[in-house]
């Protein structure tokens, strides 16, 4: 298991997407260590993420919009995640200055929620 701050990337998000349909759904897996666990990183309190939940499957462009800087990359996000065959989900982490990389990590093979990649911004205005 490494760091979230072995991760730390300027003018990065990294975002995942998922099906907790409650903000409580989404707390747990992120605090008992679930998310941890799928991911093989400690997850630190000081670079917590942005986060949103719907109570059911919602469009990706409606669950992105409102982030901070989403409009920066959110169209690479939603090509992504339609290349993906993802068009909805219920719940999305956005983390700030960070770029994850799952190279040499044992990665669960069916983590709580999918990672659906690094996406450059330019920062914030």
């Amino acid at each position: 298991m490494v760091d979230q701050e072995d991760f730390a990337a300027e003018f990065h998000v990294a975002v995942w997407l998922g099906d907790h349909a409650s903000e409580d759904e989404l707390d747990e897996y992120l605090e008992d260590g679930t998310f941890s666990d799928d991911y093989r990183f400690e997850l630190d309190d000081e670079m917590a993420p942005e986060f949103g939940v719907e109570p059911s499957p919602t469009p990706l462009r409606a669950l992105v919009n409102g982030f901070s800087c989403h409009e920066q990359f959110e169209e690479e996000f939603l090509a992504r995640a339609a290349g993906l065959g993802i068009t909805e989900a219920s719940s999305i982490l956005v983390f700030h200055f960070m770029a994850y990389s799952p190279e040499g990590l044992p990665v669960s093979k069916q983590p709580g929620m999918r990672f659906i990649g690094n996406f450059r911004f330019q920062g914030f205005e």
